[in-house]
């Protein structure tokens, strides 16, 4: 399992939102958790591909091994979209985990919303006054 360290986050929060930082670093956790769910699961599919149950003593056990690491990589999955929701859409409680279409709409109302706050005017042009030059030679 990767440390904390060995998972990237590229913009964590700034110190100035404790929830939201208190809120990736959950992502980061819900990332890992997933990814543990999801190798418990390879290891079943591959055991069971190989011709063997040897992941469990019995067949009603292996039975029990299926459903416990399937509905364990869906709740994780789940879980994992949650916390997305809460640091991209906070006030949309009409999302749906696991949900693509709902997943994609929230990003990208987020997006839509740092693009709408970034200026849109052309900066001033430089000239040779602005730099403080009084004349240009040619």
């Amino acid at each position: 399992m990767p440390s904390h360290q060995e998972t990237s986050i590229v913009a964590f929060p700034g110190p100035g939102d404790t929830a939201k930082r208190v809120a990736a670093s959950r992502l980061r956790d819900a990332v890992e958790a997933l990814a543990a769910a999801e190798r418990r699961l390879n290891e079943i599919t591959l055991t069971l591909v190989a011709g063997s149950i040897d992941f469990a003593r019995t067949s009603s056990d292996a039975e029990k091994a299926i459903t416990e690491a399937t509905a364990r990589v869906f709740e994780r999955r789940r879980a994992l979209d949650e916390i997305r929701f809460e640091l991209v859409a906070p006030e949309d409680h009409r999302l749906v985990a696991n949900d693509e279409e709902d997943l994609e709409r929230a990003h990208k109302a987020r997006l839509r919303e740092i693009e709408a706050e970034i200026p849109t005017y052309a900066p001033p042009r430089l000239t040779a006054a602005c730099l403080g030059l009084s004349s240009v030679s040619r």
